[in-house]
């Protein structure tokens, strides 16, 4: 087959500078696929480089980063026919961990063989803008969490340190969930909106949740003290927290919620409800074919 047209980007903060550090590595086996390499140098700046690569044609976008340097790319690259072949070297890699957590030479091989899935996205809608996630939206106690991440990056352990801070900030929302001609008032600590499977360096938010089933997953987390959602923290790590009695989860294509709870998404802080939410099937290409879903081309 010919050659593909590839451009790579490279975030060379991302991980506190751990993409840097690997990069050596990854670089030569990039070279092999292509000589088109640019550096992000801003927030923001990936979601550019990749939006002059969609409109010049290219085939392919090789990511060097983290979960937010995938989900800026995401932002100019959803519903194009651009290939996306992410290598993670970022700190949470929840993304790369929702694949499979497959090998950089197993992706780059399968980007020059032109063998990729068709992967769903998530498509927020809030005031006048909109933003594309990957992987995890929530509102509530986790949004505060990345609040403190997002401003202690160079921080090491700054996750787990933002959690213990968050919980003094801990609060309930009323919030209410509309889909369909359904109307919920419900009371929340903590909503989690999955498209993939894993957030927080390796929690598993939405054991059930797939890429590929046009679906959302929504968790519901009940009111509760601090004392409370301490102790239930480790069935936050391991999905078990789905099955609680005070967690609702809904599997929908659409719905939207108000109230005035914080939201993140992929890592990145959104501002507050309300928001309309919607599963985008298909809309997103990556390379190689992903374990446990059946969408692969080539």
């Amino acid at each position: 087959m010919p050659k593909i047209k590839v451009k790579a980007i490279v975030n060379p903060v991302a991980g506190s500078g751990s993409s840097l550090h690997r990069w050596p590595e990854i670089k030569d086996m990039v070279m092999k696929i292509t000589s088109d390499i640019s550096y992000t140098s801003s927030p923001g700046h990936a979601t550019l480089l990749a939006a002059e690569a969609v409109s010049a044609g290219f085939d392919g976008i090789i990511i060097v980063g983290g979960d937010g340097t995938i989900n800026e790319v995401v932002q100019a690259a959803a519903e194009r026919d651009v290939i996306l072949a992410p290598l993670s070297s970022g700190t949470g890699s929840d993304f790369m961990r929702s694949l499979g957590l497959p090998e950089a030479h197993q992706i780059l091989e399968s980007l020059a063989s032109g063998i990729f899935t068709r992967i769903d996205s998530g498509l927020m809608e809030y005031g006048t803008r909109q933003r594309r996630f990957l992987n995890i939206m929530e509102a509530g106690f986790g949004a505060e969490v990345m609040l403190y991440v997002n401003s202690h990056r160079r921080s090491r352990g700054a996750f787990n340190t933002g959690v213990i801070r968050s919980l003094w900030k801990l609060r309930t929302y009323g919030i209410t969930l509309r889909y369909g001609t359904t109307v919920q008032s419900l009371e929340s600590v903590e909503i989690v909106v999955a498209n993939g499977r894993y957030f927080g360096g390796g929690m598993l938010a939405s054991p059930d949740s797939s890429l590929t089933d046009g679906m959302l997953d929504i968790h519901i987390v009940g009111g509760m003290g601090r004392m409370e959602l301490l102790s239930k923290l480790g069935k936050l790590r391991n999905g078990t927290y789905i099955s609680d009695r005070k967690v609702n989860t809904y599997h929908l294509s659409e719905f939207s919620m108000e109230g005035n709870a914080p939201m993140e998404a992929d890592g990145e802080n959104m501002g507050v409800l309300p928001v309309t939410v919607r599963a985008v099937p298909h809309s997103l290409s990556i390379a190689g074919k992903i374990a446990g879903n059946t969408h692969a081309e080539s």
